[in-house]
């Protein structure tokens, strides 16, 4: 794997860019820079579909929902029916 150093840089959040001093490839940054530019927005509250960031827990039926697609998965016949790559 290649990794790559930290680097200053200018990253793109919702309303501008935000100077990051020690910037990398991550998507965890560009989100970071989205949630800080709504959170200047809305006064430090996080959006009301933002869950986890607000330490909540999901209505009840979505909790099902998820329950349900998680049993579906599992009970799905496994394998794609891949082959060998020759070389």
């Amino acid at each position: 794997m290649i990794f790559q150093d930290s680097f200053e840089a200018q990253i793109k959040g919702l309303f501008g860019y935000n100077k990051v001093l020690k910037a990398s490839y991550s998507y965890k940054l560009l989100e970071n820079c989205c949630m800080n530019d709504y959170l200047k927005q809305s006064n430090g509250k996080y959006p009301d579909w933002n869950v986890q960031e607000q330490a909540g827990d999901w209505p009840a039926e979505i909790k099902v929902k998820h329950s349900e697609l998680m049993n579906k998965s599992l009970k799905r016949k496994q394998g794609k029916g891949r082959r060998e790559v020759s070389q």
